[in-house]
């Protein structure tokens, strides 16, 4: 899980042209733990947003494209999912949601 952070992290610092601010919340959900990577980049077109995580998909000059598909990977192997939103020239934000077992419930 750290490399799936390091990634997110990384490319929400490409993402920004400027300063910037790069947000990370955790929340409960109902019966989910909720990873929340803000920042406040360029943002992605909707048409590219819906292949983000297809392996040797980028944008980047210099980049492979497997960063997100094997952040998909790692997140699904671990039982969790994960979605991206944005909006052009105002952000994007991904979403990490880990179903909360019982056996959580009672250290918690």
């Amino acid at each position: 899980m750290v490399q799936v952070f390091v990634n997110l992290i990384n490319n929400a610092i490409q993402a920004m042209d400027k300063n910037g601010d790069i947000t990370i919340r955790l929340l409960k959900v109902e019966n989910k733990a909720v990873v929340e990577v803000s920042d406040m980049g360029v943002g992605i077109e909707e048409a590219e947003l819906k292949k983000i995580f297809s392996p040797f998909y980028t944008t980047k000059s210099d980049g492979t494209g497997l960063g997100l598909s094997i952040c998909q990977k790692i997140i699904q192997d671990h039982g969790a999912t994960i979605e991206a939103t944005s909006i052009l020239n105002q952000g994007t934000s991904f979403t990490i949601c880990f179903p909360l077992d019982s056996v959580y419930h009672h250290n918690m």
